[in-house]
């Protein structure tokens, strides 16, 4: 069995676990305390006690805090350095080591990047080229069509997860420590157009899009659930709808401070059965993602037996693809 990860959820995290808090205001060790600690120590060895030192912090302040090892890292030892990085704090050392890389180095190494994450995570290790596809996003400062073009070079072929749902997040919510200094935490929701650009863009990337495109919404509006979820309904093509109710669920953990019952709260407020059981698969896949499987079981442990059964299975999004 193929073991998938996907990484969006402490991804978020950079931006809203941790109050997208500036470089400057943070209190852990800056980029070039990190640098000199790669100097002097050899980038291994200094990833290990970064991971030490900031083992016990909040899950999204991990995540940030790893982008900025990665910023340090890319430039203290350049592309060599792309072996270093793991999966550790949802992929936030790479993630932030390939927006350095694509921008000094372009497109073209895109391939060889690909190849590095199935090399050390294997093929479903997709977290690593979700950092790939922010890179990508990035250095064509946000051209959509363009980078998802780029991403199908790339050998993840699957409706989601993987470089196409880096780039959607980098879309949606601009990496704080990205190359551009144009960039925001968030970018402005206009009620009058709900779904761009998930409904212009080639059609392999709409389902990824509108996943994406529900969190964007959850994280950037003050819509209820009840809204948000009346908003996927309106979708007419029913397999984007759905996926846009599952990434509203899915959304619901991280923005829910990853406590349960909010979550769940969440879920059950919206008024429509059938899309609040979406949320609650969204739900079971996002406790899922993060590691935990006990928690992700409470999302449908108090459904009747047949339903409970449906949302745990279809709550595994990686292995229904």
């Amino acid at each position: 069995m193929r073991r998938y990860f996907y990484g969006v959820m402490v991804l978020v995290g950079l931006a809203f676990l941790a109050g997208a808090i500036p470089l400057r205001d943070r209190q852990e060790a800056p980029p070039d305390d990190w640098k000199r600690l790669i100097a002097e120590k050899g980038a291994e060895t200094a990833y290990q006690i970064f991971k030490d030192r900031n083992a016990t912090l909040p899950f999204g302040e991990q995540h940030t805090a790893a982008h900025e090892f990665g910023q340090a890292l890319y430039q203290t030892v350049g592309i060599d350095g792309v072996t270093v990085c793991d999966s550790s704090f949802g992929f936030g050392c790479y993630h932030q080591f390939f927006l350095g890389a694509i921008a000094d180095h372009g497109l073209s190494i895109v391939r060889d990047l690909d190849g590095t994450c199935i090399r050390k995570f294997g093929f479903g290790g997709q977290g690593c080229q979700h950092g790939v596809g922010h890179g990508i996003a990035d250095f064509l400062n946000h051209s959509i069509t363009e980078a998802l073009e780029i991403c199908g070079t790339m050998h993840w072929d699957k409706p989601l997860f993987g470089c196409q749902s880096g780039v959607f997040m980098e879309h949606n919510f601009p990496t704080l420590l990205g190359e551009n200094e144009s960039q925001q935490g968030t970018r402005n929701f206009d009620p009058a157009e709900p779904f761009a650009p998930c409904l212009s863009i080639p059609e392999r990337f709409r389902v990824a899009c509108m996943f994406a495109q529900a969190e964007w919404w959850d994280k950037s509006t003050v819509m209820s659930y009840t809204e948000a979820a009346g908003l996927c309904r309106r979708l007419d093509e029913p397999a984007l709808a759905n996926i846009c109710l599952t990434g509203l669920g899915t959304s619901a953990v991280s923005a829910n401070d990853f406590e349960a019952q909010k979550v769940l709260a969440a879920c059950r407020e919206i008024d429509d059965p059938d899309s609040q059981f979406l949320c609650r698969v969204g739900a079971y896949w996002g406790w899922l993602d993060a590691g935990f499987k006990d928690v992700a079981k409470l999302m449908c442990e108090d459904l009747d037996l047949q339903n409970r059964t449906r949302c745990e299975k279809e709550g595994n999004l990686a292995e229904n693809l």
